[in-house]
């Protein structure tokens, strides 16, 4: 705002601007920084297939393709990443109503001893066990039993991967982005008008600072 706006951020301090005159403040007291919204936010956003990761963060991506243990993802906040497959644990490509939405959340929060491939039936959701393959933007490779099954991706509603229970390690920030997207940090610094970070995955994305809630 014209009373406090950020000047940079990095691990250690904040300097603001405080009604013209410069203030720097500890990182560690820091508990919330916001940046002007935009009027309007994308109604198409919602509809994009969304990404989870282990770590809680949620991305949203205009494309999703998997290629042995590599996700690319393409966020319309900051573009173009690659994740390992092994951070990732849900992929949702349908869209959800009321209905669908408890039942989605119900997956995702199943204890799994294999990945699970959904499908849409109506107003509820189907499900196979199995191994998921490679993805792109026609075909979900899936091993049911012994068996590779190519399975048309307009088919599919969503994937819930199996993951070993692991320790998840403590964010230093959490960054909101449009359409709820959220990144989940170590670490992240603010200067010209870009926000920086590095994720628990230990992936770097840049953004500009307009992207961020």
């Amino acid at each position: 705002s014209d009373v406090c706006s950020s000047d940079l951020l990095d691990r250690k301090s904040v300097q603001l601007n405080a009604a013209g005159k410069p203030l720097t403040v500890p990182a560690a007291q820091i508990l919330d920084l916001r940046f002007p919204k935009p009027k309007k936010e994308n109604p198409e956003l919602a509809d994009l297939p969304r990404v989870e990761l282990v770590d809680g963060s949620s991305i949203m991506s205009r494309g999703v393709a998997i290629a042995g243990r590599t996700l690319q993802v393409e966020s319309p906040s900051f573009g173009a990443l690659k994740l390992a497959t092994r951070d990732v644990k849900s992929i949702r490509f349908g869209k959800l109503s009321p209905a669908l939405a408890v039942a989605w959340d119900k997956l995702r929060r199943r204890k799994l001893t294999k990945d699970l491939l959904i499908v849409r039936k109506g107003d509820a959701l189907d499900h196979l066990s199995g191994v998921v393959g490679d993805i792109d933007a026609k075909t979900v490779k899936f091993l049911l039993d012994a068996d590779e099954l190519p399975v048309q991706r307009d088919r599919v509603f969503g994937i819930v991967y199996y993951r070993r229970g692991a320790a998840r390690r403590k964010a230093t920030c959490e960054i909101q982005l449009a359409g709820s997207e959220r990144l989940l940090a170590r670490s992240a610094e603010y200067s010209d008008g870009r926000v920086t970070a590095t994720l628990l995955t230990g992936d770097d994305v840049s953004l500009p600072a307009a992207a961020v809630r």
